[in-house]
């Protein structure tokens, strides 16, 4: 399998899909617009910083659902265990957190779109990595089956050069 990444996705996002090795399920690719937002646990009871949050929890349950509907698949392919994958491509060689992006926006999406049936962690395995991609802020996010998280990292990791 190859996976397809350093694409700048328009900005109502982009999905493609790929059959796993064996044919048997389902690799959602979604590529979003920009990084996602640092969560911020120290500002989260300000009304502001709970407010965009809100928002960009929206925003990306939209374009999540709207990609899928795109593809007549909205609410219709919930995975009983999930992998995740997470590639925060970062425009610039600017030290960052990695842990501090918000990643909890991402699975809730997932979850109010009907791709992930819970967010617990005997329904959900995950994984980040960074990349540099000059000028190109994005955010790549790979869903699968949980049983195919090893075929997702090894694909991801061979394939990780973005030039």
């Amino acid at each position: 399998m190859r996976l397809e990444l350093g694409i700048k996705p328009p900005e109502e996002g982009d999905l493609r899909i790929y059959w796993t090795e064996d044919r048997q399920a389902w690799i959602f690719h979604f590529s979003l617009p920009g990084l996602l937002p640092i969560y911020d646990q120290a500002n989260r009871q300000l009304r502001e910083v709970r407010k965009e949050i809100r928002d960009y929890k929206a925003e990306l349950g939209m374009k999540i659902f709207a990609l899928l509907q795109e593809r007549g698949l909205e609410k219709n392919h919930p995975f009983e265990e999930s992998f995740i994958y997470i590639v925060h491509c970062f425009p610039n060689l600017i030290e960052s957190d990695l842990d501090n992006r918000g990643r909890k926006y991402v699975m809730d999406a997932f979850r109010s779109s009907g791709l992930l049936l819970k967010d617990s962690w005997t329904h959900l395995s995950f994984a980040e990595k960074g990349l540099y991609d000059k000028g190109n802020a994005h955010t790549e996010v790979f869903l699968a089956p949980e049983r195919y998280a090893s075929e997702v990292f090894l694909s991801i990791q061979k394939d990780s050069r973005i030039t």
